[in-house]
């Protein structure tokens, strides 16, 4: 299983196999998925679904949102740790003062 990088392979290998199974079906949807849904794919009971979607919220795996369409859904989705392209700019901060110390130059060029 190819998860992104957001996800800790040390994470994954403490999961009980049917969290892992809510997990794989939450990664191949590739969408918001409520408990209901879930429990179609898995097959598990929605006891489980319901604990495998609690430890999956406590490891910071899943987030959970409310439906807006119907306020009684609640659903899971996958949690990135960042978007691509955030990660070739990470560490990159450029320094007010410098910044504005060159625009100040450039202004008086003119």
């Amino acid at each position: 299983m190819d998860f992104p990088a957001g996800i800790k392979q040390s994470k994954l290998r403490t999961l009980p196999p049917s969290t892992l199974a809510v997990l794989n079906a939450l990664y191949d949807e590739g969408k918001p998925l409520n408990a209901a849904q879930l429990q179609d794919i898995t097959g598990y009971s929605m006891r489980t679904i319901r604990y495998s979607l609690k430890d999956l919220l406590g490891r910071d795996i899943v987030s959970k949102r409310v439906n807006l369409e119907d306020m009684r859904i609640t659903e899971y989705q996958l949690i990135l740790a960042a978007p691509p392209a955030r990660t070739e700019t990470y560490g990159m901060q450029v320094k007010t003062s410098s910044l504005k110390a060159k625009m100040s130059e450039l202004r008086t060029v003119r």
